[in-house]
């Protein structure tokens, strides 16, 4: 997987300063990630599988100060969980959820579209007695697909219905130019074949109250997972702020926001990543040596 990334970033015109093939035992983590703090990378890409090593990769990083307004996180979605937060005795480390503030994850959907929405609103207020499943809006990520495969062999069928005895060619050459709007997007066999790509959601970790009901977006129902209660009428969890439809417009992929992402400092601006050492020089005006702290303010030529 680590490969795979690394190949595919540099294609994107994406060079990572360091990379880290992890192991979840404490005797090599403090040496990995002295090494990844060394090299100044400031945004970490965390591939981690699951959510109990991912709990020791955010410890290691916190004792680097490496979970502060100086790096952005994105993880996948094994990571971009709260169970990260939860140590070996099951309580939440409330020290890594408040430095965790502000990290970006993504999460793997099934359907998305204005067709899943009424499908999704339809689906919540069915009868669970009567339809299993019903009542709610969790979906399996694989159920949308499957919809649109079934709706896919349909609309091809009803292309060939024209009394011939040759159905299998037939049918393949009417599923071929079939296109529609379907559970998971604008299905079209002529223009992807027989290759569906997945939704991801973007989701930040965040927090929300139950006032934010009353807006259009956040709240119970936009929450990835369970919520962390970090006060009376507070909760934290990974929210979905956009999505990935697998749309390019030339070589750029296309993400739909509906909300900016807050990143660490609790602002939606992004931070500055490009940090540097201080210098110290001798100021000739001043006739004193001075000190600028953003390594960037001074030219010595």
């Amino acid at each position: 997987l680590l490969r795979t990334y690394l190949r595919r970033a540099t294609e994107l015109n994406v060079y990572p300063k360091a990379s880290e093939q992890l192991f979840s035992e404490d005797q090599y983590l403090w040496g990995q990630f002295s090494r990844l703090k060394e090299s100044d990378a400031r945004v970490i890409v965390s591939l981690i599988s699951t959510s109990s090593e991912m709990y020791n990769v955010l410890r290691y990083a916190e004792r680097l100060d490496m979970l502060s307004e100086k790096y952005v996180w994105l993880c996948n979605s094994a990571c971009a969980t709260v169970q990260s937060f939860v140590g070996p005795n099951g309580l939440v480390n409330e020290n890594l959820r408040k430095k965790a503030r502000g990290m970006i994850g993504i999460e793997q959907t099934g359907g998305f579209g204005s067709n899943f929405a009424n499908f999704t609103e339809r689906w919540r207020n069915l009868d669970p007695f009567e339809y299993q499943g019903g009542g709610n809006t969790r979906f399996d990520k694989i159920s949308p697909f499957i919809y649109d495969a079934i709706f896919s062999f349909a609309y091809a069928a009803r292309g060939i219905i024209n009394g011939t005895d040759e159905i299998d060619p037939a049918f393949l050459g009417s599923q071929g130019s079939v296109e529609f709007e379907g559970l998971t997007g604008n299905v079209d066999y002529q223009r992807s074949g027989d290759t569906r790509v997945s939704q991801f959601s973007i989701t930040n970790f965040r927090s929300w109250t139950d006032a934010d009901l009353q807006t259009e977006w956040t709240g119970r129902d936009t929450v990835i997972e369970d919520n962390i209660r970090s006060g009376p009428d507070r909760f934290e969890s990974f929210i979905t702020v956009g999505c990935w439809t697998g749309k390019t417009t030339g070589k750029d992929s296309v993400f739909n926001f509906t909300h900016n992402i807050l990143f660490p400092s609790g602002k939606e601006e992004l931070p500055d990543l490009d940090l540097r050492n201080p210098i110290e020089y001798w100021d000739c005006e001043a006739r004193e040596m001075k000190t600028d702290e953003t390594g960037k303010s001074v030219r010595l030529d």
